[in-house]
């Protein structure tokens, strides 16, 4: 794979699928938070709502998968392979307890931030980044396994009159917050962590992308061939207790936590990273904005809380406002850090990051 003009360390494609990542994430949060209604269970929907639906929608968490895939990409190139593994590996358990700490207080303001769970994720990488390549497949897959088998479970006891809401506590202590990350809210470790296993492969093998490209292509492709077969012909139809096992084992919803699910929001997470590492080989604004996705993401919390709640300027309950406000953001938002980052290097939340997280 050439690339030239970039950052000492960085793969412009990979920052560009990073920019790529953080504006379909701003564009469904504005959706889902300006419309609560609407967006997740609207009735007679139309083909943007159906489109954009945060449960249901081909586009549901496929954004933040791809974001967490890039994130694995990151720990690969900044620990696999290094001489002093050892620090860096205490740099990644420090980066990700502050993210975790920081992101916990951001749930106050943003509930549901995914930068809560993108700690954890550090946490657990600071173990396995120097893990072999069988043993990162293995945890990447009983993260998806076990999603699916919980889930399961939680299905059969409540079809059987049993409660199960103890697994959705509000984090209120030690127990409680370590549910909540590992199985539990928006993007729980079991089994998101299968996205920052996959990753975490493919960039120990960045450097001969264009040797494995098409292959790797081929294979997302029949991933998701499969799982669409699976889901629209496979799922029964009924109330029986049984068909409504199947269907949660066979739902592709994130809340479901189905192993269809995490399959088929990382193949298209990978067919994202194939296709723009592929046309993107240079250095561009869109690869420098990339570099300042954490400033960005923290920067579309505050714009949405400012117009929507501060001023009240934007209309609710309206698909078209959500993606007008999400054009709002975005196009001053990654013009602004393509400069920045071209003129300053770090961007400023992520120049604290580094600096308190090492």
């Amino acid at each position: 794979m050439v690339v030239t003009a970039a950052a000492p360390g960085r793969v412009p494609g990979v920052d560009a699928v990073r920019a790529i990542a953080i504006a379909g994430v701003v564009a469904m949060n504005y959706h889902a938070y300006l419309n609560p209604g609407l967006a997740w269970r609207p009735v007679d929907p139309s083909l943007l709502e159906r489109t954009i639906n945060p449960l249901t929608g081909p586009l549901t968490t496929r954004f933040a998968a791809t974001f967490v895939l890039v994130a694995g990409i990151g720990v690969s190139l900044f620990a696999w392979g290094r001489a002093d593994l050892a620090r860096r590996r205490i740099v990644l358990l420090r980066r990700g307890l502050l993210l975790y700490g920081a992101g916990a207080v951001l749930n106050w303001v943003w509930p549901g931030t995914i930068l809560f769970f993108y700690g954890a994720y550090f946490v657990v990488a600071a173990l396995i980044c120097c893990w072999s390549t069988r043993r990162v497949v293995a945890i990447g897959a009983l993260a998806a396994l076990a999603a699916a088998a919980i889930e399961l479970w939680r299905t059969w006891r409540e079809l059987d009159g049993h409660s199960t809401a103890w697994l959705s506590p509000k984090p209120d202590g030690p127990r409680n917050l370590l549910l909540r990350t590992v199985v539990d809210y928006t993007h729980p470790l079991l089994p998101w962590l299968a996205f920052l296993c996959l990753g975490i492969l493919v960039g120990r093998h960045l450097g001969t992308i264009d040797a494995w490209r098409r292959r790797a292509a081929v294979a997302a492709v029949a991933v998701l061939v499969a799982v669409v077969t699976l889901r629209t012909f496979v799922r029964p139809d009924g109330d029986g207790g049984a068909a409504v096992l199947v269907r949660t084992a066979l739902s592709t919803d994130p809340y479901d936590r189905g192993v269809l699910f995490t399959a088929s929001a990382g193949a298209t997470a990978l067919l994202a990273l194939l296709a723009v590492t592929a046309a993107l080989r240079r250095d561009g604004p869109l690869a420098r904005a990339g570099r300042m996705s954490l400033s960005m993401y923290v920067g579309h919390v505050f714009f949405f809380h400012f117009f929507v709640d501060w001023l009240a300027v934007v209309p609710r309950e309206s698909a078209t406002a959500a993606l007008v406000l999400s054009a709002a953001y975005l196009v001053p938002a990654l013009a602004t850090a393509a400069w920045w980052a071209r003129v300053h290097g770090t961007g400023p939340v992520e120049r604290a990051y580094r600096t308190i997280g090492g």
